[in-house]
């Protein structure tokens, strides 16, 4: 975890970037990506090509989807051409916090370092430890700017294949090394319910009954009726 203040940290920046239904919204998006990919692929695929097909449709699904959740929340977003062209990539942005998609995996690693990937996750440079040089001026990068990620992962063979595996939010060391932070969107959203419970005004005092009953001494028979 980086070790920058509350306030400049990657999570804090996303979380007051975007609202807490955002990222109910991106969870659902890709869970139904992943249903229907499933079913399309059985339908319209002999077994052999089932697994490739449904990795292409989980793809573009998943790339459509998180486009369609951006723009029902009035954010910005874009699908841009791969340099040299071939391909094309989304990119949602709110401030100054861009998030992109990895590449849907077995694993919760970075994802494939493409071109495209390299250029935006050098952004985060900010956020990563300077190395002195003492014989020339090291110039900090600027933090106006953030990469994250949206990290996806699928089932193993034997597993659940209209579920995705993980859904979570990460953000990428500037050369694609590894996470600077990864979490879960359920992680996340308890991070919010944290937050929320944290300035939610003082609840009503306790109101304690006491306990009015006093003992009282049982007469003794002296056996008179």
């Amino acid at each position: 975890m980086d070790t920058q203040n509350s306030q400049t940290s990657p999570i804090s920046q996303i979380m007051n970037s975007f609202d807490v239904s955002f990222f109910k919204a991106i969870e659902e998006s890709v869970n139904n990506s992943f249903a229907q990919a499933q079913l399309t692929s059985q339908r319209m695929f002999k077994e052999p090509e089932q697994v490739s097909g449904r990795a292409q449709l989980r793809h573009c699904l998943c790339e459509s989807g998180m486009r369609e959740v951006a723009e029902n929340f009035g954010l910005v977003s874009h699908a841009l051409h791969t340099e040299p062209r071939g391909g094309r990539y989304s990119v949602i942005q709110n401030r100054n916090i861009f998030i992109l998609r990895t590449n849907i995996q077995t694993h919760c690693g970075t994802p494939r370092a493409t071109k495209f990937r390299q250029e935006w996750s050098q952004f985060n440079a900010w956020l990563e430890p300077q190395q002195m040089d003492l014989f020339q001026e090291v110039k900090e990068p600027p933090a106006d700017k953030l990469c994250a990620m949206l990290v996806v992962s699928a089932q193993n063979q034997i597993g659940d294949q209209e579920l995705p595996a993980y859904v979570g939010i990460g953000v990428p060391h500037s050369d694609l090394s590894g996470w600077i932070f990864r979490m879960s969107i359920s992680e996340i959203l308890a991070l919010y319910h944290d937050q929320d419970t944290e300035h939610s005004p003082q609840h009503e005092p306790q109101v304690i009954i006491k306990d009015k009953a006093f003992p009282v001494l049982k007469k003794k028979n002296d056996g008179k009726n």
